[in-house]
């Protein structure tokens, strides 16, 4: 199940809000939601934000609820003197931003004169760990150097090692922005290996969607 639709599922049933009611509130069409809610469309980052607006005019608590339950650990990242939904900037993440104020249906930044939209979040579908495993010329060093046979196992391996704060901003062009970060990932196997992981946030989103992964040092068999 998707991050936002597994998150949105969970907070209509614990509020008890209805799929109809959600759907009035965001001027859609209840099959729109029932579709998330039962994870045949995942939501896009857009409307994410939507659904926050709309949640937040039904129930404030349910908002916030959302918003935690889909940012996940990045929320109790950075400065957390700015509020529950803070996220601020680390040394060496490529800008600052607050998703505190997603619940109230904006976005700030301390460094407005920049006037970029930086992705507040990450997203790793299964199908791409499951790629990195069955790809002839990537699944002898996942499978066979670090132990990895489950793609759940892989992801989540992936996902602990990297936030949207350590995502370095390496290209941009009409398509969108494309980031890079370096993480060291440990495997079942018992090794340890750099890894650079890619991940690009398309024109208008600021969710950065994984792209793929591969040794820093190619040809290397020596843990680190």
């Amino acid at each position: 199940m998707g991050r936002a639709s597994k998150a949105l599922k969970q907070v209509l049933e614990t509020r008890g809000i209805s799929q109809n009611r959600l759907a009035t509130e965001l001027g859609i069409t209840r099959t729109a939601v029932f579709r998330w809610f039962h994870d045949t469309r995942d939501p896009t980052a857009e409307t994410v934000v939507q659904i926050v607006r709309a949640l937040k005019t039904i129930d404030v608590e349910a908002a916030q609820a959302f918003i935690g339950l889909y940012l996940g650990d990045l929320i109790g990242e950075g400065n957390k003197t700015a509020g529950p939904y803070a996220v601020a900037r680390q040394p060496g993440a490529p800008r600052v931003w607050s998703v505190k104020t997603l619940a109230e249906g904006a976005y700030e930044t301390s460094e407005p004169q920049m006037n970029l939209a930086p992705p507040y979040a990450i997203d790793f579908s299964l199908a791409r760990a499951e790629y990195l495993l069955t790809y002839r010329l990537t699944c002898s060093f996942w499978r066979g150097v670090l132990g990895f046979t489950a793609a759940a196992n892989l992801r989540n391996a992936i996902l602990a090692a990297t936030s949207a704060q350590v995502l370095a901003l390496k290209h941009k062009d009409g398509y969108g922005d494309r980031y890079e970060a370096s993480v060291h990932i440990a495997g079942p196997s018992g090794s340890r290996r750099q890894v650079r992981t890619l991940w690009m946030a398309l024109d208008g989103e600021q969710v950065a969607r994984f792209v793929t992964a591969f040794p820093a040092r190619v040809g290397s068999n020596h843990d680190l």
